[in-house]
């Protein structure tokens, strides 16, 4: 089960696949992310319950299955559309420029992580950061930060965290596919959000990579550094399922 980004995009949710098909979001939270972070899972559950709605039939018509429909338990069925279903079309900044291009924040943010170490570099298409692997590890994994508008919310922020290789499962050696990591984050619970999905290009030579947006609504000053601290730390978790197979593996 391979997705790429175009499928993804606009449910701010991790899909998982097994004897159903399901959407998932998380986060941490903690006093210094409570003012914020809170908002930004209300919103991925607004995404979920309307991407449900809208994807339900489709993916159930492509795999061979049914949509896991129900009727509300008091009411029964609902001739027109809960409004909830519409509420992500009302967006504050929507139809706006990305907020965070509008304002200092891509550079503050590029200057924060150079002030760490890091290579950050800011140009035309965004920010661009070499994220180290754990420990010992010579990978460097490529988050790409850009601020070109989203089809479905409009104006905001996109996150895509490209590894440097695929991830194996440590126990088979196997490799392990978005779906697979959407799944294995939520067992393994690594203290990042998961706001966004694993995908990958059906491409040979492709790479998986996390992708993340973030509408102009949640715009806070120094949410960025947040979550691209969130994002290294998706790095590091990674990098250590990347292992090359050994010859008696084969």
């Amino acid at each position: 089960f391979v997705a790429s980004a175009a499928v993804l995009d606009p449910s701010l949710n991790a899909f998982l696949a097994g004897e159903e098909i399901s959407l998932h979001a998380a986060v941490w939270v903690h006093e210094e992310n409570l003012g914020w972070v809170g908002s930004l899972l209300q919103l991925a559950a607004l995404a979920q319950v309307r991407n449900a709605e809208r994807l339900a039939e489709g993916w159930a018509e492509v795999l061979g299955g049914e949509p896991a429909f129900s009727a509300h338990p008091a009411r029964g069925p609902r001739p027109s559309p809960d409004e909830m279903l519409g509420a992500l079309d009302g967006l504050p900044g929507r139809g706006a420029p990305s907020a965070w291009a509008e304002g200092p924040e891509l550079r503050a943010t590029a200057e924060a992580l150079q002030a760490e170490g890091l290579a950050a570099s800011l140009g035309s298409a965004g920010l661009s950061v070499e994220l180290p692997g754990g420990p010992g590890s010579p990978r460097l994994h490529r988050l790409e930060v850009t601020t070109a508008p989203h089809e479905g919310l409009g104006g905001g922020v996109r996150l895509r965290l490209r590894m440097a290789d695929w991830p194996r499962d440590p126990f088979l050696g196997v490799t392990l596919f978005p779906v697979d990591l959407n799944e294995l984050e939520i067992d393994q619970e690594p203290p990042c959000h998961l706001i966004g999905s694993w995908a990958a290009e059906p491409d040979p030579g492709a790479r998986p990579y996390f992708n993340c947006f973030v509408p102009n609504a949640l715009y806070r000053p120094g949410i960025l550094l947040n979550l691209v601290v969130s994002m290294a730390i998706r790095a590091r978790w990674a990098d250590a399922l990347i292992k090359p197979l050994e010859e008696e593996d084969w």
